[in-house]
């Protein structure tokens, strides 16, 4: 009898092969990747036994324990709607490019190449950024790890890039192995760091012999150390914003999934509700084992693990073991965080997004991976990386401005979708059905407030060094990219080369500014020397 569920999953393969070509794109990646997999790849991103502890210093500056369990529990909430609305667009353009595409496909004629292209900038800086933040604290708190068994040891900057170097190494070789052992990573890797976080939640909990009160933990607002007042509480939203903001990175992957249209959808929504109520508990553990606050907020944020745990184990080889234990976790966020946002960059640059877009957007004959992307990502980062041993201050301002990039360019096309009333999305292959443009708008205002609050200072009296450059990082990012569009892009970048087929409606917003009825079928283009033609179906 034959396996009806292959038959099935070649039949959707085709079928996303021939939705792809209707997008304008040859499939060049292999279709390797179940749900599972990609399932697994979001909850390897976040990471919960590392970017758990990662943020719990700025987290507990900003508020202490309420601002640490009930901002993740209300941010948490925020990003699965985002989730939602993501996943609804993800089903109709089901492309590597992720949000790039999309505000193309969204925006109207006049607007719609430059619209893209800061979107492409901002969502490849950001994910470039967030690489760099996976992988420059693993090596620094690999390096902490030492401290102990030997108090007085303190880490150099050399020893950090160092293992830095070594660690970017193993994480390229791996991203290089293809889909299918990719397929199989994600999915041992996420069964790992869930056993981890079991073990996590429980061991040092058991351990710990003063533990905090129940009502420090679910009720302690402490404001002082940041003198921000209430406001603190929403600063301290950046914490769980920059940990529950990967599931964009599963976009990336649409071109080499089994029904994307479906499969990634539920992915990114399965991951949010997954690590927001497996979160829950495991921060409550880590509140109740959570040493004095003075502790907490002196060290850096790769220490924070270390900290935590030192002080709640009765013997140093625990707090070792059960560090070793959460950096194998880390090694999952790594490969995943680098795969991603080179599928990023690759779809980008085939449109001619990018400075070298004709070596980024090749694809390795034998590794049928973006090999070139990867390479380059790892450089920058090796250039980035360097910044720390001149200035941690500035180092902090990159990936500080991660967040705001990848959230600015996740929320730009649903500020289109609002526009257009849902017009985009109406027949989704997965849809929210009337909570769509609802979603929509939640998703947008939450986004916009956690934007204002993250540009804030942890501290309300700052100096040089404790100054908060996110917008100045951003507002950088933003005019290279509009000065690089200016002398160059402009002459060459006309966007995503849409073919024949059906594709919703990309004119919509034309239709909606001249207050006329959004079509609700869908149309028919053919490409031209300007981009697409339009053509009523």
């Amino acid at each position: 009898m034959p396996d009806l569920s292959i038959d099935a999953e070649q039949h959707g393969d085709i079928a996303a092969e021939n939705r792809l070509q209707e997008l304008g794109y040859e499939q060049e990646l292999v279709r390797g990747i179940s749900f599972l997999g990609i399932f697994g790849m979001g909850l390897c991103i976040l990471c919960l036994p590392v970017t758990v502890y990662a943020i719990s210093v700025t987290v507990m500056v900003l508020g202490g324990p309420v601002s640490f369990l009930w901002g993740w529990l209300v941010w948490g909430i925020i990003s699965i709607i985002i989730a939602c609305c993501m996943g609804e667009l993800v089903s109709v353009y089901p492309v590597a490019s992720g949000t790039y595409f999309w505000s193309y496909a969204m925006t109207s004629p006049k607007a719609r190449n430059v619209s893209s292209y800061v979107n492409g900038w901002f969502l490849c800086i950001g994910l470039v950024l967030a690489t760099l933040a996976a992988v420059f604290p693993f090596a620094q708190g690999i390096a902490t790890s030492i401290v102990i068994f030997h108090p007085d040891f303190v880490p150099s900057n050399g020893l950090n890039y160092g293992i830095f170097v070594a660690l970017l190494a193993v994480t390229l070789a791996l991203a290089c192995c293809g889909t299918s052992f990719l397929n199989l990573f994600n999915k041992y890797s996420a069964y790992w760091t869930m056993l981890v976080t079991v073990v996590l939640f429980i061991t040092p909990l058991v351990e710990c012999e003063n533990r905090n009160d129940i009502k420090w933990v679910l009720t302690h607002f402490d404001q002082s150390y940041s003198g921000w007042g209430a406001w603190a509480w929403f600063c301290s939203l950046l914490g769980p914003a920059g940990v529950l903001c990967g599931f964009g990175f599963m976009t990336g992957m649409c071109e080499e999934c089994h029904q994307p249209e479906k499969n990634v959808p539920k992915a990114m929504v399965y991951t949010q509700i997954t690590s927001v109520v497996v979160g829950i508990p495991f921060i409550i553990s880590t509140l109740f084992i959570m040493p004095d606050l003075d502790v907490v907020v002196g060290a850096i944020n790769s220490q924070a693990a270390y900290v935590i745990l030192d002080s709640a184990m009765t013997h140093p080889g625990g707090a070792f073991a059960l560090l070793i234990l959460a950096y194998t976790c880390a090694i999952g966020l790594c490969v995943e965080s680098l795969t991603a946002t080179s599928r990023f960059i690759w779809g980008f640059a085939r449109d001619g997004g990018l400075p070298f877009s004709g070596w980024l957007s090749k694809v390795h004959p034998k590794l049928q991976v973006p090999l070139n992307a990867m390479i380059a990502i790892c450089i920058i980062n090796l250039l980035l990386a360097l910044i720390s041993f001149g200035s941690t201050t500035a180092y902090s301002a990159f990936l500080g401005s991660c967040t705001v990039l990848v959230l600015s360019a996740y929320i730009h096309p649903l500020i289109l979708n609002i526009i257009a009333r849902g017009a985009y999305t109406k027949n989704a292959p997965w849809s929210l059905g009337r909570l769509s443009l609802p979603f929509n708008i939640v998703s947008v205002l939450s986004v916009f407030v956690g934007v204002i609050a993250f540009c804030f200072p942890s501290y309300v009296i700052f100096d040089a060094t404790t100054m908060n450059y996110c917008i100045v990082m951003v507002a950088g990012f933003m005019a290279i990219s509009l000065a690089y569009y200016v002398i160059h892009g402009r002459k060459v970048f006309t966007g995503p080369k849409i073919g024949g087929g059906q594709v919703y409606a990309v004119d919509v917003l034309d239709r909606v500014h001249e207050s006329e009825t959004p079509a609700s079928k869908p149309t028919d283009y053919k490409e031209s020397n300007v981009g697409v033609d339009i053509i009523e179906a």
